[in-house]
């Protein structure tokens, strides 16, 4: 599922629309409730934590229902500037199957420090299991109608069981492919840095750009959105931060300050199934 909507100053790309049937149960508000906790208080530390785990998975943790399904739409808004926008305080997004049959607008974000986009998620409860079509309805947080978008899904059954990890929330948050490029950088898996390269690009890409030491500091950074970047659309430019702590005033790494010493930019598309970085750019001393 992907598909891009491009609003007054912002660009919407819906990238999943899921149906579930299970919820996770309540847990007691006290768990010292639970028998499983009051036995493992009684077993040696070292069984404590094997058996709360075997409990766990002779357990029916989640509770299904036949009758009624959980709707969710999953997407990207990326905005047109780099302020640091809040979602909540700009858009309002329901999930209606049609016009008299509304199914809530639980809406959840996610956001880091000086990105400009937010990952999101619209909630749908209690909809009939044979929905075969949705709308997602954009309004301006002071009631002005933006979008409507009207999906048909194909839905591709899964099941789960204890012994499979559930998917992520956001599968398609380029986060985790920076992560997996730091990864591979810092352990020099040259042939796992290539499959993260977008394959048409690969014969001249510029390996040696990410090859120096400043991966060895503290680094950080931050995400921002480009409509277009050499001849690609929909750009996620990642700027790394390298950073250098000062440890000549105090051992305590918590008062140690902190400085910038360089970045470099890494670029990266969505090819649909997995992100490719299509560039990296030289890295850049920053004045001390």
């Amino acid at each position: 599922m992907d598909k891009k909507i491009v609003l007054e100053d912002a660009t919407v790309f819906i990238k999943q629309v899921t149906m579930e049937q299970y919820i996770k149960k309540e847990m007691p508000f006290d768990v010292g409730e639970l028998w499983q906790y009051r036995v493992a208080k009684k077993l040696p530390d070292g069984l404590q934590i094997p058996f709360l785990g075997l409990c766990y998975f002779y357990s029916r943790p989640y509770e299904f229902h036949d009758d009624s399904a959980l709707l969710k739409v999953k997407g990207i808004m990326a905005y047109d500037s780099s302020n640091d926008y809040e979602l909540h305080e700009l858009y309002q997004m329901r999930i209606y199957i049609d016009e008299t049959n509304y199914y809530g607008r639980g809406m959840g974000a996610r956001h880091a420090q000086d990105d400009n986009f937010h990952l999101f998620r619209v909630r749908g409860e209690e909809a009939p299991p044979d929905t075969k079509h949705l709308k997602l309805i954009i309004d301006r947080k002071d009631g002005d109608r933006v979008k409507v978008l009207s999906f048909e899904p194909t839905w591709e059954t899964k099941t789960y069981n204890t012994l499979q990890e559930r998917p992520p929330e956001y599968g398609f948050d380029p986060w985790e492919s920076v992560f997996k490029i730091f990864h591979v950088v810092k352990y020099g898996n040259e042939e796992k840095l290539q499959e993260l390269v977008l394959p048409k690009l690969r014969g001249d890409f510029p390996w040696g750009r990410i090859k120096h030491n400043y991966w060895e500091s503290i680094h950080n950074g931050h995400f921002t959105y480009m409509e277009e970047y050499q001849g690609f659309e929909d750009v996620f430019k990642h700027t790394v931060v390298f950073c250098e702590r000062d440890d000549s005033e105090t051992d305590k790494i918590t008062e140690q300050p902190i400085t910038d010493i360089a970045e470099q930019n890494l670029y990266l598309i969505d090819t649909g199934e997995v992100w490719r970085l299509i560039e990296v750019g030289p890295v850049e001393e920053l004045p001390r």
